[in-house]
């Protein structure tokens, strides 16, 4: 009877210890740092739709440029009160009145020194952002009979 009460208690005591550390602690110190990390741009993001000559708050546009590939365009954007830069690749939705855009991709630069290559391999055109002969990103775009069909952005190298 003596073993199974001990039994009992030693199952017990593990339990109750175990559960004590399973909490996760998270201090205020490491939070504060966490939040203060956290970019508040709002101007460029993925999947955004905006119309030519929309107002921007935090970021102003350096340079804008055609592709080369179906209704594709990029664009750079420079933070404001920063060194950083935004590319930003836009597709051309509609021009009713004014010409009207989707960002579909973004990558975040150091300076605007970088170039835009596009070419044709077989089947697919394919636009290449490099710096100082570096890729960057490579965007991979498959057609088909005269249409373009948005392929899958394919990432090859980060900063």
């Amino acid at each position: 009877m003596n073993k199974s009460v001990y039994l009992f208690l030693v199952i017990f005591t593990n339990c109750k210890e175990s559960k004590a550390f399973s909490k996760p602690v998270v201090t205020a110190e490491v939070k504060d740092t966490l939040i203060s990390k956290t970019p508040v741009q709002k101007d460029i993001y993925i999947n955004k739709e905006f119309f030519a000559g929309d107002e921007l708050t935090d970021v102003e546009t350096f340079k804008t440029a055609k592709t080369g590939i179906d209704s594709l365009s990029y664009s750079i954007y420079k933070e404001r009160n920063t060194k950083n830069y935004i590319f930003s690749l836009e597709k051309f939705l509609k021009n009713d009145d004014v010409e009207k855009y989707r960002i579909t991709d973004t990558v975040n630069l150091k300076s605007a020194d970088f170039t835009v290559h596009a070419e044709t391999v077989g089947n697919s055109k394919i636009l290449l952002l490099k710096s100082n002969q570096k890729l960057l990103k490579k965007w991979t775009f498959e057609t088909n009979t005269n249409t373009l069909h948005s392929g899958s952005a394919i990432f090859q190298a980060a900063f």
